[in-house]
């Protein structure tokens, strides 16, 4: 004769079987927190390489560095880069600029090129690394790209060559947030074939 499973066995399979829904539980909310840390890592880490991508495509190419505002107080980083000798006189022209800029209303970090209307300016070695510069740059229509989003400080700064041989170093120092999250970009870029402006 069969019998039946009697209140307290009913009770002892129910209670093993929450103790091992709950184990697993525990262990997939445990995996998913884990994950969402790792995403955001990941996250973080993509923005890095991509920064330092587009930064190094935009100031490789470049023929030089001029002017930096380095980013100090509540003056955003700024650097005039003189893009290269599009018509081969030796001379830069507001058209052969871009500015890489910190926007600080919009948490970006930009490259901005001029649009010029009229006229094409001819700057000096000298006007071309003065920061009076960027302000009469930035007078003219400027068509901006964005390289990176969220960044809430930057800095920027130039070692200029002392000798013949050696290129012209641009630093960088970024740092983005995300949520609660800041994360800290630093590194050089080199010029790979710089100009002298005349």
């Amino acid at each position: 004769m069969r019998r039946a499973f009697t209140l307290v066995e009913l009770c002892m399979g129910l209670m093993v079987t929450a103790l091992v829904m709950g184990a697993a539980a525990a262990f997939m909310l445990a995996t998913s927190s884990v994950w969402h840390a790792t995403e955001s890592a990941q996250a973080n880490a993509q923005s890095s390489i991509q920064m330092k991508g587009r930064l190094q495509n935009v100031l490789r190419e470049s023929a030089a560095i001029g002017a930096v505002e380095t980013g100090v107080s509540t003056n955003p980083a700024v650097a005039l880069i003189w893009r290269g000798d599009a018509n081969s006189d030796g001379q830069v022209q507001t058209s052969e600029t871009a500015l890489l800029t910190h926007d600080v209303t919009n948490k970006s970090l930009l490259i901005q090129f001029p649009v010029v209307s009229g006229a094409d300016t001819t700057w000096t070695a000298a006007a071309f690394n003065s920061p009076a510069t960027i302000s009469t740059i930035r007078s003219n229509t400027l068509k901006s790209h964005v390289l990176l989003r969220r960044v809430s400080a930057a800095n920027f700064g130039v070692l200029k060559p002392s000798g013949s041989i050696q290129r012209t170093i641009f630093e960088y120092d970024v740092t983005t947030t995300n949520g609660k999250t800041s994360d800290r970009y630093y590194g050089t870029t080199a010029l790979r074939t710089p100009l002298q402006p005349k």
